[in-house]
Formats: structure tokens, sequence, C-alpha cells
């Protein structure tokens, strides 16, 4: 049985179901932390966190299951999309998985992989050719988008050493 990435709304795999499932996780995972004795939830920077992500979180669902939406609409054969041998790296924490599938993303002839910012941004086939067309154009015009991006992250991230971490990296 094929999975079905339809938009509909009310549906199990629907917006609205996303959604209220987001603000179930969310408001559990708030209470609990407020409960706990471990942590000071009401620090300025664990607010700033937490609104953020309250703001940004149901964004991304909604620009997905849009994204999806779409999909069905302009790309309705990727319903037919045969995966052959598909591999999957699953270990322990600390087990090497991580550098097991970074070597294996070097080879890009041989192997398929996602770079952060198709898992985040691009999961839909009409989002990825948006931002892709997107970065094109940026190129042409000097990497303005690129640059921005690159000071966000390194803000944000800072040279992370150990598993660096960014939107270009799989």
């Amino acid at each position: 049985m094929r999975e079905s990435r339809e938009g509909d709304l009310l549906g199990v795999n629907g917006v609205l179901c996303s959604l209220l499932r987001f603000q179930r996780s969310f408001w559990c995972t708030v209470l609990s932390e407020y409960r706990s004795t471990d942590f000071s939830l009401f620090t300025l920077r664990r607010t700033l966190v937490l609104s953020t992500l309250f703001v940004a979180i149901p964004a991304l669902i909604v620009w997905n299951h849009l994204g999806f939406f779409l999909d069905d609409c302009f790309f309705p054969a990727w319903r037919d999309t045969q995966i052959k041998d598909p591999l999957f790296l699953v270990g322990n924490a600390r087990s090497g998985t991580t550098w097991v599938h970074r070597i294996l993303s070097r080879d890009e002839d041989m192997f398929t992989f996602l770079r952060t910012w198709e898992i985040i941004f691009g999961a839909s086939i009409t989002w990825n050719r948006l931002i892709r067309a997107v970065f094109y154009v940026d190129y042409w015009i000097g990497h303005p988008i690129y640059r921005l991006i690159q000071a966000f992250e390194s803000v944000l991230v800072g040279n992370c050493k150990i598993h660096p971490i960014g939107l270009q990296l799989p």
C-alpha cells in the first residue's frame, strides 16, 4: 500500500491534524517542564526559544502541507516513484552512524541523501524546485541570499567541530 501525502484538511495526514498534534506535544512539554524541579522554564532564553518554536513549527507544517498539495496538482507521478534497495542507517548514540552517513553522502552518484534545507523547507517537489530556482538566480546576482544564510548559521550554530551542522550539509 502506498502512503499518501494528500493535502486534505481533516484526515490523519491533514494539515489540521498535524497542527493539533504539534499543539498537544508543545503544551504537554511546557507543562511537564513547568512541573519539573530540574528546569527553570521562565528564563529569558527559554521563553524566546519556545516563542519562536510556537510560531515557526506551525508555519513549517502549513508550508509543507501546501507543498504536498501542490505536488499532487503539478507532479502527480511522484506516487509512481519506485525506491530500489534503500539503505537505512540505525544505531545507538555515539556508535558512528553520523560518520558512516557523511562518508556515504560523499558519493552523490551512488547514494541519494537530503541536505538539511531539503528536510526542513524542501520536503515537497514543488518547494524543492522553487528553492533551487531561487538559489540559481542568487548565484547569478552575486550570492546575497547565500551570504545571509551563512551569516545566520554562524550566529546560530557557531563553529561546531564535533558534529558540524548547516543547511547545506547532509
